[in-house]
């Protein structure tokens, strides 16, 4: 009979540890509080964790609704910063690309320029010698000399 009654008032204890714990960890919105329930309840010394874990639990920082608020702002304006920063850096690399390639073009620019401008002096050498040549034949049918 003393057996029964023995563990009788274990069960009871444990029994009522989980109840505790139960009602101590929905108050305090405690993780995994379930786990908690049944190992307290299964074994008793999983309650000295739990007041440990619930401790430790507590004195973390809870934020409030405009801390969270501002965090998310923040969050969200690093995310453009940075959006912002890749989009400059392959504008940048955009607007180098282009430069090269102008200056391909300015060389290539110079090039006919210089080879128009080579070419407009050769025609003018050869319009001055057509010239050179209508003004004797125009001199030879007046009976003109030029020298």
């Amino acid at each position: 009979m003393e057996e029964l009654l023995k563990h009788t008032i274990q069960i009871l204890v444990m029994v009522g540890a989980g109840y505790w714990v139960y009602q101590d960890s929905r108050k305090r919105k405690v993780k995994y509080s379930d786990a908690w329930i049944v190992g307290t309840v299964l074994f008793l010394p999983v309650i000295v964790a739990y007041l440990l874990y619930r401790e430790v639990y507590s004195k973390r920082h809870k934020m409030s609704q405009r801390q969270l608020v501002e965090l998310e702002m923040r969050k969200r304006a690093e995310a453009n910063q940075q959006k912002i920063k890749d989009t400059r850096k392959a504008m940048e690399d955009m607007q180098k690309a282009e430069m090269e390639k102008n200056s391909v073009t300015v060389e290539e620019m110079e090039k006919i320029k210089a080879k128009r401008l080579a070419d407009k002096a050769k025609r003018l050498k050869e319009l001055a010698e057509e010239r050179e040549l209508q003004q004797e034949e125009i001199a030879k049918k007046m009976g003109i000399s030029r020298r």
